[in-house]
């Protein structure tokens, strides 16, 4: 293992039954199954360590056709099992969760029999582990965002899927300083390129005949936001395109919860600066939606709007005028 393994014993109590390096058995495992423990918990640094770990797994099985397709779908379940819990620490309905793996399941069988296709989620593999793992979120957030939108049509969900996997793909010539710097820790130099890769990535997709037009506007937009000071164009409202709304609200989540500065920022602190520093740029009906993902613990309805509980306090702030 990459770190110490634990159960739980109470709310705030855990026992650790294996430390680093050690091999948990097969048997082992059983025992503790059968005594009803269900769940092994491990340290969040050291579950991404793990979850890097199975993608670097599944970018090996790729080129391979030893490797059947339920083989591929088999490990996309797991990875996308593992950073779902990761991300939303148990924040979502666990029937939701598990539409959501289905979706990318679906998503990726639909794009597996496309060489083009592979070959451009292989080179987000090779921008980082982190970027693997990013895009593998913001698609189960925007599939979710979609199920409370009523997006139901297998077309609208194989072009979202597409777009929110993709919508990262033009910073794949970035160096990894770049692609770890904060954006406002970047000079101006640095800024410019990161802006340009929105355009980077229309320019990628724009040429291969299996990407839908609606995707490839989608990755252009998907930093424009709805109040009109994002990038490339500083569109506003119904000029970006949908998908590109909802993948700029799923990006956002996720970069609160899951970048390199963000190790210990809970999913309730991460929609608190949402509320707080991002919502003007969402479109509302979509952030709406967005909120209606979380459980009651994290979002509450009072008299027509959606409140957010800030992680300690017991107050409840405005997520909706």
């Amino acid at each position: 293992m990459t770190g110490p393994v634990f159960i739980k014993l109470t709310k705030f109590k855990f026992l650790k039954i294996a430390s680093v390096d050690d091999v948990l058995e097969v048997d082992t495992i059983q025992k503790y199954k059968e005594k009803g423990i269900e769940v092994l918990y491990i340290n969040k640094n050291d579950y991404r360590l793990y979850l890097g770990f199975n993608i670097q797994v599944y970018k090996a099985m790729e080129g391979n056709k030893r490797f059947s397709k339920e083989t591929h779908a088999h490990l996309i379940n797991n990875i996308s099992g593992m950073f779902s819990s990761l991300i939303f620490e148990g924040a979502i309905d666990e029937t939701l969760e598990d539409e959501m793996k289905e979706f990318c399941i679906k998503g990726y069988s639909l794009i597996s029999d496309h060489d083009d296709l592979m070959k451009i989620l292989s080179s987000i593999n090779d921008i980082s582990v982190e970027e693997s793992t990013h895009s593998i979120s913001v698609a189960f957030i925007a599939s979710a965002i979609a199920k409370k939108l009523n997006w139901y049509s297998k077309g609208t969900a194989h072009k979202l899927y597409l777009a929110a996997i993709l919508h990262d793909i033009g910073k794949k010539n970035f160096s990894l300083d770049l692609l770890k710097k904060i954006p406002s820790l970047m000079n101006k130099d640095e800024y410019d390129q990161y802006k340009d890769h929105t355009t980077q990535g229309k320019d990628i997709l724009i040429d291969l005949r299996s990407i839908p037009t609606d995707v490839v506007k989608a990755v252009y937009d998907h930093h424009e936001s709805y109040n009109g000071t994002g990038f490339p164009n500083g569109l506003k409202r119904d000029f970006i395109h949908p998908f590109a709304r909802v993948i700029k609200i799923a990006d956002d989540f996720t970069r609160f919860c899951f970048s390199a500065d963000s190790s210990t920022r809970s999913v309730k602190e991460a929609l608190v600066l949402m509320h707080e520093h991002k919502r003007a740029d969402y479109d509302p009906e979509f952030y709406q939606a967005f909120l209606k993902v979380f459980k009651k613990h994290l979002i509450v309805k009072k008299k027509g709007r959606f409140l957010i509980c800030p992680h300690k306090s017991g107050q409840f702030i405005k997520a909706l005028e």
